[in-house]
């Protein structure tokens, strides 16, 4: 009865450590790939991507099967209409697909299948990505875009619109009126004033991109998660005589989703990885030295490890040691 007991354990140790990786998988009708290769190298260096065990994928398509054409109102918006992919991926068990599209021209787009050209930089394509898990660009949109894409209902994980008051006679004031629209707002310490004098803010975001990280732990915040004001919509009509509706964003200074060189930044490294915590993706385990042998204290003076007196019971074949029978 021991001896299964025992076998029956360490066949649950050994088992009972399943490791479930989240797939990418990248479409491109590039005969040399060399565009796909560059957006999968990108993921695999940034954190927090870095972090979780993805496992990566590029499988060659037609440019029929990936059928893109650019936005006919924004050129450098290539969106693509695959049901190849779609199906395909699925088939695949990917959960996540790209594409890279072969063509001479400047775009991409996000939505559920992120998209870049082969004449882009591949950080679009992280850029896009960060679009499909639900972030909001963050750079200046014309004033065509602007009511297109900035409305009283805009609301993200990175980018709220708010049209703020006259002035607020304190911070608390500010916080009751406008907290249900922030998504972050749980985020913001108890500390960090939202306000500055009587107007709405922490601050303005500033001129100094975060940096690309490619390390292994997170970016220090430069600035406490608060209310920046940002640029985004600053192009919207004007209406009324009072402030004219704003972007604003978790962070204080400008990220990927304003600048292509620019880094995801403190606060939206920690919205990405909610969201695959949030989606069960299992990280990496870090490679470190194991520790020494536990030793064991055996009947005959002799020091054995664990394994060894497990093993040593299984067998019937050892000296009887502290393990009890």
């Amino acid at each position: 009865m021991l001896r299964h007991s025992l076998l029956t354990l360490l066949f649950l140790v050994v088992t009972s450590f399943p490791v479930f990786a989240y797939k990418m998988t990248i479409y491109t009708d590039q005969t040399s790939k060399a565009k796909a290769e560059q957006v999968k190298q990108l993921f695999k260096t940034t954190y927090p991507f870095n972090q979780y065990n993805i496992d990566f994928e590029i499988v060659s398509a037609t440019a029929a099967e990936l059928n893109c054409a650019p936005d006919p109102a924004i050129t450098r918006l290539v969106v693509c209409n695959s049901t190849h992919v779609t199906t395909d991926s699925a088939a695949r068990g990917s959960d996540q697909a790209f594409i890279v599209r072969d063509l001479a021209q400047y775009g991409g787009s996000g939505g559920g299948v992120p998209v870049i050209t082969t004449q882009s930089d591949p950080r679009m394509m992280l850029h896009e990505y960060l679009h499909t898990l639900g972030l909001s660009d963050e750079y200046e949109y014309s004033a065509s875009e602007a009511p297109r894409f900035c409305t009283s209902t805009t609301r993200s994980p990175n980018l709220t619109v708010i049209t703020p008051l006259a002035s607020y006679a304190s911070d608390a004031i500010a916080r009751t009126t406008h907290s249900s629209a922030i998504p972050w707002y749980a985020r913001i310490a108890g500390t960090t004033l939202i306000t500055n004098s009587t107007n709405l803010g922490t601050g303005n975001v500033n001129s100094t991109t975060a940096a690309p990280n490619t390390g292994n732990a997170p970016l220090a915040l430069s600035r406490a998660i608060g209310l920046y004001k940002g640029k985004t919509c600053r192009n919207l009509p004007a209406t009324g005589s009072g402030p004219a509706a704003a972007s604003w964003h978790p962070g204080g200074e400008p990220t990927i989703m304003e600048f292509l060189s620019g880094g995801l930044g403190g606060p939206t490294e920690q919205i990405v990885a909610g969201i695959y915590d949030s989606r069960g993706v299992t990280k990496r385990v870090a490679a470190t030295t194991p520790p020494p042998p536990m030793p064991v204290t055996v009947t005959d003076g002799a020091r054995d490890d664990s394994k060894g007196a497990i093993i040593n019971v299984i067998n019937n074949t050892g000296s009887s040691s502290s393990i009890g029978r």
